[in-house]
């Protein structure tokens, strides 16, 4: 097949292998509109950091040989051109869009098509993807369009594992593709309000209009310390006079702002990820919880594990002695640690340290 294939740092347009014959439950399509992905710029930025990351997070979907040719795209949208023998929902000539899912039929373990040497993207003249995650896309909306069902589907998925309610307010950090849908499912589930936080002028825009009800400038106005004036004033639809909390979804994928967001977010609080950095200065947890979604993370508590720690509150020891982690007040955020060189090669080893007076796990343990 014809497809733009990216190898060695460059993309250019080839003659491709197929992707595998067709398993039971999977169908091919015609390709007529595809998406490009953040995470398609990622991994076109530093492929072999991209799957660095995705191994060690034990996240097989977006494992593949960065030195061989892949062919991206999985935000799809086109034509049934053929179905698997177990396929009975789908007919020849059916448009369709859905998430870019194939299990391999070699292995049997899932893989999103676009980060695998054999299951291409949609930047190729045909797809091979499992049909459970295929759905048929009415007439009366482009394919065009239909490519923004997969980016937006993202949104709605934070929002059912979220557990919000409509007694609870949703903060939305980042009003990009992701951001944006994950302001239409909350409204969608009733959040008493949605403040969105966005320094683009245009994006601000649109997450207005998308439904947002208070939409602010970052670095103008902090939007938590908005939310604290809000309750402070005794708005009846924030916090405790609602019967509800605030849900926090970071969609900026910028670094420093999961830890800001712990810090600064009132009690009781919660943080949903949807975006999270993978530069290499980050914290290796942070690595962690993109693939596996541990995105639930209650501010205050967390920070109270690592407060008091009977071997974290204000004890100093002798450099030569530490076999402790303690939190960095240089640095003044959670998750960071410094001290020893036990420490050190404790960030290489993911194994927790434990604390030889107490036997308490200290370190990364805290995080899992």
């Amino acid at each position: 097949m014809r497809a733009v294939r990216f190898q060695q740092g460059e993309f250019a347009v080839a003659e491709m292998a197929d992707a595998p014959p067709l398993a039971p439950h999977q169908i091919r399509i015609d390709v007529v509109a595809c998406g490009i992905c953040g995470s398609d710029l990622s991994m076109s930025k530093d492929p072999c950091r991209f799957v660095e990351v995705a191994h060690n997070g034990g996240y097989p979907l977006a494992t593949f040989d960065p030195d061989a040719p892949v062919v991206l795209g999985h935000e799809y949208a086109g034509i049934v051109a053929e179905t698997g023998s177990a396929v009975d929902d789908f007919m020849i000539g059916d448009r369709v869009a859905g998430i870019g899912l194939a299990t391999d039929t070699a292995t049997g373990i899932p893989t999103i098509i676009g980060y695998s040497n054999e299951y291409h993207g949609a930047f190729g003249d045909h797809i091979v993807v499992d049909a459970f995650w295929v759905r048929k896309v009415p007439d009366h909306l482009s394919l065009e369009h239909a490519t923004l069902a997969e980016p937006l589907h993202v949104g709605e998925m934070h929002l059912q594992q979220s557990g919000l309610t409509s007694a609870d307010s949703a903060l939305v950090v980042g009003c990009g593709t992701i951001g944006l849908g994950a302001i239409v499912a909350a409204k969608a589930r009733g959040a008493q309000i949605v403040i969105a936080s966005e320094p683009s002028p245009k994006r601000r825009e649109l997450a207005k209009k998308m439904g947002a009800d208070i939409v602010v400038d970052p670095f103008t106005q902090d939007p938590i310390e908005l939310w604290n004036q809000m309750v402070a004033e005794g708005n009846p639809l924030v916090g405790q006079a609602a019967n509800g909390i605030l849900i926090a979804y970071e969609c900026s994928g910028r670094a420093g702002v999961i830890g800001e967001l712990m810090r600064t977010l009132p009690f009781n609080s919660r943080i949903q990820v949807l975006a999270a950095p993978v530069r290499r200065r980050d914290h290796r947890s942070r690595h962690r919880a993109v693939p596996k979604d541990l995105d639930q993370l209650r501010s205050w508590p967390l920070r109270e594990r690592v407060r008091h720690h009977p071997c974290s509150v204000g004890r100093r020891r002798d450099r030569r002695r530490s076999d402790h982690y303690r939190p960095c007040r240089a640095r003044r955020s959670f998750g960071r640690f410094c001290g020893s060189s036990r420490t050190r090669r404790a960030r290489e080893d993911p194994r927790p340290a434990r604390c030889r007076s107490s036997g308490i796990a200290v370190g990364p343990a805290l995080l899992t």
